[in-house]
């Protein structure tokens, strides 16, 4: 028998076992006969609360102030610039049928929209923004470099429902200057005791939802496709 088979196999158990003793409690409060045992538990009872509590925190939480990015006029900050059309998925289509000729034509139709908002844009602020990419699919959103001083003027904008300054994310650099060790982050991401378990990730379709990835990383390479179906072969 192979490791991977063994593993899965106590998983099984375990996971067996588990929902077993979880459902212990349940017996014990019924009782035998099918009647509470309020010698052993108490009953419970619930109450109704407003949803707008539940926003206000505890007692501990306010008394904690949220830190706030702070900008200079002149500084470069990335934006969402959110339209006020529908995006493709909230239009009548849906993930079936995003490819057909009239969602095409619909999303095409948001870029020449938002081409004109970017022209409308850069006449109220009176320079160019610096566009780096255009939403379509699942929100109308221009994404662009802007200073942070004309933020207020481009909400301003009719046809601009609302501009959210983007957080970016930057891979951390050793001392040296070196890429980050991927060595140590497949142990800290879990993913080596996922591939000693048998899951290769091998036939599953994902998204990248990012703004861009390196398709040169051998984990895209075909090479890598094939070894994992070969280990599913094995088994």
């Amino acid at each position: 028998m192979k490791k991977s088979s063994a593993i899965k196999k106590l998983l099984s158990i375990l996971l067996t076992a588990a929902m077993l003793f979880g459902a212990i409690p349940a017996v014990f409060a019924a009782g035998v006969d099918g009647t509470a045992d309020t010698g052993r538990y108490e009953e419970l009872s619930f109450k109704q609360i407003e949803n707008s509590n539940l926003m206000k925190g505890t007692k501990n939480s306010t008394d904690k102030t949220v830190k706030k990015e702070k900008y200079a006029l002149t500084d470069e900050v990335r934006v969402s610039i959110i339209l006020d059309k529908e995006p493709t998925l909230k239009a009548g289509f849906d993930a079936k049928s995003v490819n057909s000729k009239s969602a095409l034509a619909y999303r095409d139709s948001l870029r020449t929209y938002q081409d004109q908002m970017t022209a409308k844009i850069n006449a109220a602020i009176g320079s160019k923004i610096d566009v780096k990419w255009n939403l379509t699919l699942g929100a109308d959103i221009i994404s662009a470099n802007v200073l942070y001083g004309q933020i207020d003027k481009i909400r301003a904008v009719e046809g601009v429902s609302s501009v959210e300054i983007e957080k970016e994310y930057f891979p951390l650099k050793t001392e040296d200057g070196a890429e980050p060790k991927m060595a140590s982050a497949t142990y800290q991401t879990g993913s080596v005791y996922a591939w000693d378990a048998g899951y290769t990730g091998a036939g599953q379709r994902i998204a990248v939802l990012d703004n861009g990835f390196d398709v040169e990383h051998r984990s895209f390479s075909s090479d890598a496709f094939l070894y994992s179906l070969g280990e599913i072969a094995d088994e």
